[in-house]
């Protein structure tokens, strides 16, 4: 019984069952029936069929209507079509629309039978192989794409930020929200794109947790009140008594389609209001189903345009401008992340007056003690806090991209040192502790992942301290999340990377983890600032003590400042001589690892290593920083 090819026969006409019964049973096949559509649909969920042969004309479907519902719902059974009659235009529709052969009952025998179902179920198993390598190509084009034309998109996005950030004019900040929003239209229509390859691949999915559901619905509404107050349309937020507050679920998808309905809201309504308002339908034990409306003002839209709304690359006519247009895929997208939410999505409108869009989703209701447990994590608590300054390895290979993340870093305070590799990353870790490094994934030589195995294998080895890597990608696809938490990375920001996500995301990640003084081993066992050793030298003499520590605090400054001309000019010869000036200095007042790190910046001059020179730079300022620290603490100069 082997290789026995199971066939589901769709047919209400007992003699004609017989008939292919009798075709059939000299092969290697297992015949079962279905007497209308509804019922063959019914078959195709509860077993599996190597193949159907099916009647166009059943009891309640006929013609090409009844494969297309059959296709539709089974599209990975191969289907031969059993005709009554020689009808050549219903043979060509069929076969168009993907069936794999048209046979007609009174020109068939047993051997034309057979071959037509070898041949049929050998073809779409050929046409599946293809559609898998097409589909495999293509996923990976739109994650080489995404990953080209986010990465510039970023550039110009935190540039433009950057530019907000300082005093502009009127007239040229006007110009740089349009430069900011064209950038952000253009990146909500790649990720349109992205989601739309998913849902055609099957491969879309909810990524679950338990979150504050009031405090999410604060935040989607307010990310939009610039935009209604700058249109002059009321934006508010209507959230029934009895709605549960905290639920699991998953929030990033609830919130894109929200977006996808507030945002649509807006762009079609020029004055009066837009409204979210949530009310709970049914709860049973711990599932709770939700009633979602957005409602507009707006343009409204035909009633006989209404049915296409939710169809792909629909666009509805209408009178409003071109700024309004968009790929037509953001309601296909919310109707399939509604109905993988276990709910439906629809809308009421009439032109002239407005529109409601309605739908229905499902979540499990998760309990005041579930909720403020430790071990859970709130959507909304990705930011619970003020984080301490930070020391910051940023890897990042694209000079615009460092320009500006290092700029939103350093005006939080915190200290940041650019590598532009793997290698960079390890060589800089081998001379300062860092307390957070940000990790570009694709990076030219040694990439980000393969830069975070390595740390995390060196730290098993050595069992030493986890230090937090967050993952900075302009990657999108299905999977990525997955790769870098298995690869060792605590989280990842999306490029284009925003100012604000980025400080959740620190805030996240370091909150999650205790942060360990560990000295370096490059200054193991060394003094900052050894008082003992320089009162020895000087014989006791506070009078020599005090005047050697405000000669030297009086000059950390200058230091500073003629190594950092010295690196940017890239003159290595003056470089070497502050190092070696700084070197001297450092060791007449006890500074002992100043006066390490200052040594070896003199050796790496002398072999002309930019790089190392300025890996240990970055190390040295701190440590400069940190004896003038120690010397005000102690009042030991004016």
């Amino acid at each position: 019984m082997e290789n026995i090819i199971k066939i589901l026969l769709a047919e209400d006409n007992p003699a004609d069952v017989s008939m292919i019964r009798e075709m059939l049973e000299q092969g290697d096949f297992e015949l079962s029936c279905a007497e209308c559509l509804s019922e063959t649909l019914q078959q195709t969920d509860k077993a599996p069929y190597d193949l159907i042969l099916l009647n166009p004309d059943l009891p309640d479907s006929q013609g090409c209507d009844t494969f297309c519902r059959l296709h539709e719902h089974a599209r990975h059974i191969p289907v031969v079509i059993l005709s009554k009659s020689e009808d050549i235009e219903l043979a060509l529709k069929t076969i168009r629309k993907g069936a794999q052969d048209f046979l007609v009952m009174g020109k068939t025998d047993g051997d034309i039978l057979s071959r037509a179902i070898h041949y049929a179920i050998e073809r779409h198993s050929a046409r599946l192989l293809y559609s898998e390598d097409a589909s495999r190509t293509k996923n990976e084009f739109l994650a080489s794409m995404s990953h080209e034309i986010r990465t510039p998109i970023s550039g110009i996005i935190g540039m433009t930020e950057m530019m907000l950030d300082t005093d502009t004019e009127k007239k040229q900040r006007e110009d740089l929200e349009i430069i900011k929003n064209s950038a952000m239209s253009l990146l909500t229509i790649i990720n349109d794109i992205l989601d739309f390859s998913k849902i055609e691949a099957d491969r879309m999915e909810l990524l679950c947790e338990d979150f504050d559901f009031a405090s999410l619905m604060d935040i989607i509404i307010r990310s939009f009140i610039v935009q209604s107050k700058a249109k002059g349309v009321d934006l508010r937020l209507n959230i029934m008594p009895d709605v549960p507050r905290h639920l699991h679920g998953d929030p990033h998808r609830l919130r894109q389609i929200l977006n996808n309905l507030i945002s649509n809201a807006l762009k079609f309504t020029e004055k009066g209001e837009v409204v979210l308002e949530i009310g709970k339908l049914t709860q049973a034990d711990s599932s709770v189903t939700l009633l979602f409306s957005v409602r507009d003002t707006g343009i409204g839209i035909p009633e006989n345009r209404l049915p296409d709304l939710f169809q792909s690359f629909c666009q509805i006519p209408n009178s409003c401008s071109k700024a309004c247009s968009g790929t037509g895929l953001g309601l296909a997208i919310s109707k399939k992340l509604v109905e993988m939410m276990g709910g439906n999505i629809w809308a009421e409108s009439r032109e002239g007056q407005g529109s409601i869009f309605y739908f229905v989703s499902q979540f499990e209701a998760v309990t005041k003690d579930e909720a403020e447990s430790p071990d859970k994590t709130e959507h909304t608590d990705r930011n619970p806090g003020k984080i301490p300054l930070l020391s910051v390895l940023l890897a990042e290979d694209e000079i615009v991209n460092q320009k500006f993340i290092s700029y939103f870093l350093e005006r939080e305070g915190h200290s940041v040192f650019v590598a532009s590799d793997g290698k960079e990353v390890l060589s800089a870790l081998n001379i300062s502790k860092f307390d957070l490094i940000l990790m570009d994934v694709n990076m030219p030589g040694m990439g980000g992942l393969e830069a975070t195995k390595t740390i995390r294998n060196a730290e098993q080895s050595h069992n030493s301290h986890h230090i937090p890597i967050i993952a900075l990608t302009a990657y999108a696809m299905n999977g990525d999340r997955e790769r870098f938490i298995e690869a060792g990375m605590d989280d990842y920001v999306s490029k284009p990377v925003s100012r604000e996500t980025l400080k959740a995301v620190i805030a996240s990640v370091m909150n999650s983890h205790e942060r360990i003084s560990e000295p370096s081993p490059v200054i193991s066992g060394k003094k900052v600032l050894n008082r003992e050793d320089l009162l020895r030298r000087c014989g006791g003499d506070q009078k020599i003590i005090e005047r050697c520590y405000t000669i030297f605090a009086a000059d950390i400054g200058n230091h500073k400042k003629q190594f950092e001309i010295a690196i940017e000019d890239k003159n290595i010869e003056a470089v070497r001589q502050h190092g070696h000036r700084l070197k001297g200095a450092s060791a007449n007042i006890g500074a002992e690892t100043c006066n390490i790190f200052a040594a070896k910046i003199e050796e790496a001059a002398m072999e002309r290593d930019l790089k190392q020179i300025r890996m240990l730079y970055f190390r040295l300022e701190k440590e400069l920083t940190n004896v003038q620290s120690l010397l005000e603490q102690e009042h030991q100069y004016d």
